[in-house]
């Protein structure tokens, strides 16, 4: 690069920063505001999601592009770290059948929980056909549900604790 791309390049990033920072200084105006009016606050929260969705597609591109070459990469106030992480996946019948020593599937398996080599995790499609009930249905078995939580290791003890909570979704009604 010549000393003239460094500069543009320099000039751009000052260009950015200042930008990121008047952003910073709206988003304090905004915020200090009083509470919108009630008819007024799925828009808003509509518009401030569209916005983190832009935000981050464009500094996902960034980081990409700036580690392309898998270096880290240092800032005045903070760094692009290039590290590792592994996605792994499990051969659940090799692992159960080399674990088992001769022991049962049962067995290995509460052994394994109680231990915790392994975490099951139970599907829920009531609608879609699938799961846990659907399984139980299917095979003519009682599934047991409680209101509240439920522990592992009792075999007489419900099978499900259900605990409802108030969940808010966003739903786009037109253009975004």
């Amino acid at each position: 690069m010549t000393p003239m791309d460094d500069r543009l390049i320099e000039a751009l990033r000052n260009t950015h920063l200042a930008y990121l920072a008047d952003i910073r200084a709206m988003i304090h105006e905004l915020i200090s505001l009083p509470a919108p009016a009630e008819e007024k606050v799925a828009d808003i929260v509509g518009e401030v999601r569209a916005l983190e969705v832009r935000l981050g597609e464009w500094r996902r591109g960034l980081v990409k592009e700036a580690t392309a070459e898998g270096e880290s990469v240092e800032g005045s106030g903070y760094a692009l770290a290039v590290g590792h992480k592994a996605k792994r996946t499990y051969n659940t019948t090799g692992i159960l059948h080399a674990a088992a020593q001769g022991r049962t599937l049962d067995v290995t398996l509460r052994d394994m929980i109680a231990e915790k080599a392994v975490r099951l995790e139970w599907l829920w499609q009531p609608r879609g056909g699938g799961g846990v009930p659907a399984y139980f249905v299917k095979r003519r078995l009682e599934l047991r549900i409680v209101g509240g939580e439920v522990e592992d290791g009792d075999l007489n003890a419900p099978h499900v604790g259900e605990v409802w909570e108030d969940v808010t979704r966003l739903e786009g009604k037109g253009e975004t």
